[in-house]
């Protein structure tokens, strides 16, 4: 369960996720990868991706709601939320691009499964499947994964590309999304 919360950026006009804890992951073995065959988290992983609850969430379906106000510049509320990480192939040194068509359709269907099953919580608003790979993203583990994210709220950057779509449709009686491609 995380120890996170939800803060409102005024800013940025956008809440963001604050989760402290998750720094203080433990540092692992050089030579060990949890998602390695024969580890503990991926005992039964054959050539299909699986997964797995993140075992440092930034966000849990598990907390208790809380809302807070201290301020005009501080509002906070509890991290609800899922993570998941979707570990995409036995084989440690594989890249994404890398894979075979068949595999990486299978990693859409779990992405699929996971967003069907995510969405019939009401309070989950935004469901984000991505790639997760290299420090520079913050991947702590470089064998081939990606994560679900399951938000209690729509990324302002959503809302905003969400809304000049919209507009554009108005304006136009066009989809934008298919003139730009």
């Amino acid at each position: 369960m995380t120890e996170g919360e939800l803060r409102y950026n005024y800013f940025f006009d956008e809440w963001i996720i604050y989760a402290p804890k998750r720094q203080r992951r433990p540092d692992r073995k050089k030579d060990f990868c949890p998602f390695c065959k024969g580890s503990e988290e991926v005992k039964d992983l054959i050539n299909k991706p699986i997964r797995l609850d993140n075992k440092f969430p930034s966000l849990s379906l598990e907390v208790d709601y809380w809302s807070k106000e201290e301020d005009q510049l501080y509002k906070s509320k509890s991290a609800y939320g899922k993570c998941e990480v979707l570990v995409y192939s036995a084989d440690h040194n594989i890249k994404f691009h890398e894979l075979k068509v068949d595999e990486i359709l299978s990693i859409f269907e779990k992405w699929i499964e996971a967003t069907k099953q995510l969405k019939e919580d009401k309070k989950i608003k935004y469901i984000l499947p991505f790639e997760n790979f290299g420090k520079d993203v913050g991947a702590s583990i470089l064998h081939p994964h990606g994560q679900i994210y399951a938000f209690s709220f729509v990324p302002h950057t959503v809302q905003n590309e969400l809304r000049k779509i919209e507009d554009f449709f108005k304006k136009e009686n066009a989809c934008m999304v298919c003139k730009y491609i």
